[in-house]
């Protein structure tokens, strides 16, 4: 399963997902949808001005995880 990583890539660069928005002229449900993994997938168009406004690789905004695998928790975040 593929899933994103673009507000840890956010947060690091200290930007928003509405400064991507701006930034891409993606909608921000577009950019939201895909970031909370609630596509089925992406244009690659959108990927490429993703990664071009973030200036980074499609790997470094998207990670694989083995079928099943619980996703990563953010760097500092509490367990429940």
């Amino acid at each position: 399963m593929i899933h994103p990583k673009v507000s840890e890539v956010l947060e690091d660069k200290g930007k928003s997902l509405y400064w991507l928005a701006q930034e891409t002229g993606v909608a921000y449900s577009t950019l939201h949808k895909f970031n909370k993994a609630q596509t089925k997938g992406i244009d690659f168009r959108v990927l490429d001005q993703i990664c071009a406004a973030l200036s980074c690789q499609p790997g470094d905004i998207l990670i694989r995880l083995p079928d099943g695998a619980a996703r990563p928790s953010k760097k500092g975040a509490r367990a429940k």
